[in-house]
């Protein structure tokens, strides 16, 4: 009998006493209830960088020894008399982008004689975690959870969503070399390879409001001609000097990947050998590049819950710039997509990605809650997007001396709205406008509004305005009084 046999039948006989012998029952075990500590036992107040009205410029604290020794006081603690003796006190502060905390960091607060000190490398790090590196003002919120150190255990102060203090403050991150450009521009065969304002205007690569240090990418949508390009990558300051000795570009000369490194040391020139439209985009922080073919479409269908998922019987929304910005009014609830044309077409089907406002092909459902008319702005070079609820649908024009909207009477599916105003002589010109902002706006022929039109001119008089969303696009109805 070989030794893996012998061993068996040993285990196999055990596992017979066992069940012979087996005790009853074990008893239900209970562990002891954990000390509570009640808010009355200890007081905590702002100090430090987060009593004081000035921005907190976190460049203070950027020493080595605050790795170690946090320094930058931000709480004072007070025990009372209910306190027990032998405890000691530590704080967590979690720092937010929003009261929300949608994006969010934890620091530790050390406590010594009563004062709380946080570290400032570890709060930089928490801001950079949320905000990224950009040199700009940010405003944190934060909140403290407090706790009590007591015979080997650590116990929160109050129940899980009290918070000793809470707040905000403007501050600014540690001062960064920021290697990223201000703006990028696509240079080769298109341009006649030339470095110039003239050249280049019509090539700039997009980029979003955000600092550079915050969003290094950047896009465009591109028509190649037939036959090709060759291209690199000219950075603001090559511009600015009226050379290309530094431009980017792939190592390889001639390289016809779609997908690579930029280098911009002897940087080679990339080949995209086939004519069509493409969005190229540029990532300057990761120094690396992404074109691929692009489908475009005059407009955008908006297939949701509101309207059964059905591309045809929604609301559609025009290229209003280039063939990436999309602008218009739609009615949604749920969730939804949009759609280049009338198809599910993976490859023109735009959805949310993980990240909010951000789109992804063909991506999940963009959320937005209740039934609602949304004013939707879609950029499909930086693959962006933006649904405002639109509160407000009215008429602004010479009539009112452009200073103020009349606004209309909605229909209980936000379809319609509806309103009546008066036009005297000399003061034809208006325009519907959306919560009294310019940014959302229909002009030009009322049969076929589009954003941002031309004034409307239906005469002089007394008139019953109705702004019809229900069709693929608005229309403005104006009849006499």
């Amino acid at each position: 009998m070989n030794r893996y046999s012998i061993l068996l039948l040993g285990a196999l006989a055990m596992g017979f006493v066992a069940c012979d012998e087996a005790p009853e029952a074990a008893p239900v075990q209970s562990n002891p209830q954990p000390p509570m500590f009640e808010t009355s036992q200890v007081t905590c107040e702002k100090s430090g960088v987060l009593a004081q009205d000035k921005v907190l410029a976190l460049e203070t604290y950027n020493t080595p020894e605050e790795e170690f020794v946090p320094t930058m006081s931000v709480l004072s603690f007070k025990e009372t008399d209910a306190f027990p003796a032998g405890a000691t006190l530590s704080a967590v502060v979690k720092l937010g982008n929003n009261a929300s905390y949608e994006k969010s960091a934890e620091v530790p607060v050390t406590v010594t004689d009563g004062i709380g000190y946080a570290s400032g490398v570890a709060w930089n790090e928490a801001h950079v975690a949320i905000f990224g590196k950009g040199a700009s003002e940010k405003t944190v919120y934060y909140r403290v959870a407090g706790y009590v150190n007591y015979k080997g255990g650590q116990y929160r102060i109050g129940d899980a969503d009290h918070y000793m203090v809470e707040g905000t403050v403007k501050e600014t991150c540690f001062n960064y070399p920021i290697s990223v450009e201000s703006a990028y521009y696509f240079y080769g065969d298109v341009n006649g390879w030339k470095v110039s304002e003239e050249a280049l205007k019509d090539y700039k690569f997009l980029h979003s409001d955000k600092d550079v240090a915050d969003d290094a990418v950047f896009a465009m949508i591109l028509d190649v001609p037939e036959g090709g390009t060759w291209w690199k990558i000219i950075p603001q300051s090559a511009l600015e000097a009226g050379s290309d000795e530094t431009a980017w570009g792939p190592a390889e000369n001639g390289d016809e990947n779609l997908i690579g490194n930029l280098v911009n040391s002897k940087a080679g020139a990339g080949h995209i050998t086939e004519g069509g439209t493409y969005r190229i985009t540029l990532d300057m922080a990761a120094n690396t590049y992404s074109i691929a073919k692009y489908v475009y479409n005059d407009f955008l269908s908006n297939p949701n819950d509101a309207n059964g998922w059905n591309q045809g019987a929604s609301q559609w929304i025009r290229c209003v710039r280039g063939k990436y910005l999309y602008s218009g009014a739609v009615i949604m609830s749920g969730g939804g997509k949009f759609c280049a044309g009338l198809s599910w077409d993976d490859n023109i089907t735009y959805g949310s990605c993980d990240i909010a406002g951000i789109l992804s092909q063909p991506g999940g459902n963009i959320q937005v809650g209740d039934l609602s008319l949304y004013w939707a702005k879609l950029d499909l070079a930086l693959l962006t997007y933006e649904l405002t609820p639109v509160t407000s649908v009215g008429a602004i024009g010479d009539f009112t001396d452009w200073g103020s909207q009349v606004n209309f009477t909605p229909s209980a599916d936000f379809k319609t709205w509806t309103g009546q105003i008066t036009i005297p002589e000399g003061k034809t010109g208006w325009k519907i406008r959306m919560n009294d902002n310019w940014d959302f706006n229909y002009g030009g022929d009322p049969n076929e509004p589009t954003f941002d039109g031309g004034n409307f001119n239906t005469g002089v008089g007394m008139f019953n305005v109705t702004v019809d969303f229900s069709g693929n696009y608005p229309k403005v109805d104006v009849q006499p009084l």
